[in-house]
């Protein structure tokens, strides 16, 4: 579970328990959650759940203090997987692009190696077409030959 998982169980949890009567803020976060953390990381946590979800927490700095609430769609949100989820599916596209250019640069090796050799065996190969091409007129003349002469 990432942090901002931990943030969303975490508001979800104590809005289910005491419903009204707590308002949760940076400095509450911060000492259950993340004591290691300091107000401005737990603010910028705070910031991604907002611009990447708008829908499931709003979250306000004023003078009087913190605005933290969860929405309705907060909870169905958190138990569908969250942002763990979506880490994880991110991460498995960037495997998965990283295989298929992987593989497109494998595949670049094997025609520049094929490449290098039709090149090698491209001078052997005209010496050959043309002793063929010599070897088939003077037959035809020999055909033609007998063929006049008798």
């Amino acid at each position: 579970m990432n942090d901002l998982d931990k943030i969303l169980e975490f508001l979800i949890i104590h809005f289910n328990t005491k419903r009204n009567v707590w308002m949760p803020n940076v400095k509450s976060i911060q000492k259950d959650l993340f004591p290691y953390y300091n107000e401005d990381q737990i603010i910028s946590l705070l910031n991604q759940i907002q611009n990447n979800r708008p829908d499931i927490l709003i979250y306000k700095r004023t003078n009087a203090g913190d605005l933290i609430q969860i929405t309705g769609l907060t909870e169905s949100f958190f138990n569908q997987g969250g942002f763990t989820k979506i880490e994880e599916k991110r991460n498995f596209e960037f495997k998965k692009k990283n295989e298929r250019e992987n593989i497109e640069f494998e595949k670049t090796k094997v025609d520049l190696k094929l490449a290098e050799k039709t090149l090698k065996e491209f001078p052997k190969t005209k010496w050959f077409a043309r002793i063929g091409f010599i070897i088939g007129i003077l037959l035809l003349l020999k055909e033609l030959y007998i063929l006049i002469w008798k």
